[in-house]
């Protein structure tokens, strides 16, 4: 389940990660949006991130 208080600290400690550049949810289709510097952080390391909150992830791609 995707609660809007769960993610609000989901975001905040993301946010707060180096090499993250924007960080947006969507409640309706429980879905969050990173937009990252992969110089500075991966992927993988997001995910785990997202992970230890105790939340699964999945990934789908966008390239700018």
């Amino acid at each position: 389940m995707f609660l809007v208080q769960h993610v609000f600290p989901i975001r905040k400690k993301l946010r707060e990660t180096n090499g993250v550049k924007f960080v947006g949810s969507n409640y309706v289709t429980n879905f969050l949006f990173v937009e990252y510097d992969p110089k500075i952080i991966s992927n993988t390391e997001i995910i785990q991130r997202i992970k230890d909150f105790g939340y699964d992830t999945i990934q789908i791609y966008r390239e700018n």
